[in-house]
């Protein structure tokens, strides 16, 4: 018990030791806001992971494989975004129920019938550009340090270009 608790302390002191010149009251509002950022890109990812299995018709090839590129570049996001809590001392959110409790987005669970491609691609769309405006919004605050900033603009311009090819796709 008493190395149990030895453990837990030296976890609980790990994430909490970035000395890197950032108020903790920003530090905090910074980490709610990635990790329901994270939160969000955790169930866009498993939305265009279910997709790409569920997928049929005559572009089942071509859809198929354009939502795995699109899942594996979120996939490097959703960890690119857990570093920077972990960067700022902190712990991201690691649990489906984490995820579920934090996010904005809804899950993709209609289990009876399979949407057309178009609603697919319309339903990613709209999580894609939910989560452009919510970056946006969180950037108007005046409580992030610079390293947060450049992060989040980089991610806005990948998410905005994935926003646009995705707007493409649909007829």
């Amino acid at each position: 018990m008493k190395n149990v608790k030895k453990f837990n302390n030296f976890i609980n002191e790990g994430f909490s030791d970035a000395k890197i010149g950032i108020d903790d009251d920003k530090k905090k509002i910074t980490v709610d806001f990635l990790n329901r950022l994270l939160s969000n890109e955790f169930v866009l990812f498993l939305k265009l992971w279910n997709f790409h299995w569920i997928i049929i018709g005559p572009k089942f090839d071509q859809i198929h494989r354009y939502f795995e590129e699109l899942y594996d570049k979120f996939f490097e996001i959703i960890d690119e975004t857990a570093e920077r809590i972990r960067t700022l001392g902190d712990k991201p959110i690691g649990t489906l129920s984490g995820y579920l409790d934090k996010t904005e987005l809804k899950e993709y669970s209609d289990d009876k019938e399979i949407p057309e491609y178009d609603i697919m691609y319309q339903r990613i769309l709209e999580d894609f550009e939910f989560i452009i405006r919510e970056i946006r919004n969180f950037l108007d605050t005046d409580d992030i340090d610079n390293g947060t900033i450049n992060f989040l603009e980089d991610l806005i311009s990948k998410l905005e270009k994935d926003a646009w090819m995705i707007r493409s796709h649909i007829s």
